[in-house]
């Protein structure tokens, strides 16, 4: 490896040393990107608290339903949020709207640290937001060869935690030397600036097309679920969001490549850190929209704003005659499910499903490629000892259950 000296330390310059030591300049550009960044990333942390929080309960209430992708992103969220607060502590020089002048040698020193000490935190929780986007499309996209490229993606980005989160820590030896200002660790090495700018610019590559890919990926799927043409429109826009993210990783590509030409390099690199701080949180807060539109309609439903007349219920089906031919395998072993149309009943059951969000609800059953549904199954009895409300309880309705039960049944 290269001698080679940090980019915090060759983005200063223009010393004054005085007998308390060596003071840097602090150009109002710094400032200002300094103080963006406090207000910025603060406000996005609160979006974002908001959003997984709300997401964990809806999760975890009233049915305990995490899944893999819930368990990932929340993980993700603790990374994020030891990055972003090691950022906040290191541009707190600028909060308060005042201007310093110059800046102690040993404070640029400590803010070098806590910058480079948040990196890998940093790449391990933007790998695993869009490792949970990924495992969250898998639930419902059944094309195996969007499927094969939904896994490619995500071990892209298990490359990309490896690479930010583990391999970067050996960027120099001692790890220490990447703020290192004064030289006072002897015999140091660190990688060449071209490994330097291999590992800045690959993360933003892989961003940038996990987040275009993702993007799209919801438009092979939403056709086939049962809804409103405006709430497909409003669910792939939801996913659509990670877009901004990867705009500000372009946004970052740009800024590396005028580093050698720039004259206030120190801006520059407060810039890269307040992009890098708003890619991920804006990329954490893109992963949990999508999951919290029933959550969002049930709440306006309730404080008066939604439309509370109207019936999402899907009809009602029974075991029909018509069946679906796989054409891979040459036979038809589906059956498909004909509408059943009966009277509306008085039963304290008929809206006990609007407890459960629709984005719980839906389903691709990976046997039969179709979209399923969570639902309450009721049946009423036609023995001569019939009971006087119907009974209930919840489960999949299943292929098998419905040929081996002949009867009629409420798919929700």
């Amino acid at each position: 490896m290269d001698s080679y000296d940090p980019p915090l330390q060759s983005g200063i310059s223009a010393p004054r040393s005085t007998g308390n030591g060596t003071w840097y300049p602090v150009s109002d550009n710094a400032f200002h990107l300094a103080y963006t960044h406090l207000v910025a990333t603060l406000f996005c942390q609160i979006v974002a608290l908001f959003f997984i929080s709300a997401r964990v309960y809806t999760r975890a209430f009233p049915v305990w339903r995490f899944a893999a992708d819930d368990y990932i992103i929340c993980f993700a969220f603790a990374c994020m949020s030891i990055a972003i607060g090691l950022w906040y502590r290191a541009n707190f020089w600028a909060w308060g709207h005042h201007h310093p002048p110059f800046r102690h040698v040993s404070e640029i020193t400590y803010t070098s640290k806590l910058g480079m000490i948040a990196l890998p935190f940093w790449g391990w929780a933007t790998g695993l937001v869009k490792i949970s986007i990924g495992v969250m499309l898998l639930r419902f996209q059944q094309n195996r060869r969007l499927r094969g490229l939904t896994w490619a993606m995500i071990a892209l980005n298990i490359a990309l935690i490896l690479l930010v989160g583990v391999v970067s820590l050996f960027s120099c030896v001692p790890y220490a030397a990447n703020w290192d200002m004064q030289k006072t660790l002897k015999g140091s090495k660190c990688w060449g600036r071209a490994a330097n700018r291999a590992i800045i610019y690959t993360p933003a590559v892989c961003n940038t097309l996990t987040d275009v890919v993702f993007s799209l990926m919801p438009l092979t799927f939403l056709r086939k679920i049962r809804r409103p043409t405006g709430e497909k429109v409003v669910i792939g826009g939801l996913m659509a969001l990670g877009l901004i993210a990867s705009a500000f990783s372009l946004s970052k590509v740009i800024v590396n490549g005028k580093l050698d030409v720039t004259k206030d390099r120190s801006a520059s690199f407060l810039l890269l850190a307040l992009l890098s701080a708003l890619e991920v949180q804006t990329a954490l807060i893109a992963a949990c929209a999508p999951t919290l539109r029933s959550a969002t309609q049930r709440f306006l439903r309730r404080i008066g704003l939604g439309q509370c007349h109207q019936d999402s219920t899907p009809p009602p089906y029974a075991v029909g005659s018509s069946t679906f031919r796989d054409t891979k395998v040459g036979h038809s072993g589906i059956r498909e499910l004909d509408r059943v149309h009966y009277g509306r009943l008085n039963s304290p059951y008929n809206d006990s499903g609007s407890a459960l969000g629709d984005d719980a609800r839906y389903e691709q059953d990976p046997t039969t490629g179709r979209i399923v549904c969570t639902t309450e199954l009721k049946i009423h009895s036609s023995h001569s000892n019939v009971r006087s409300q119907w009974e209930s309880h919840e489960g999949w309705i299943m292929e098998d259950q419905w040929k081996a039960r002949g009867g009629i049944g409420v798919a929700r």
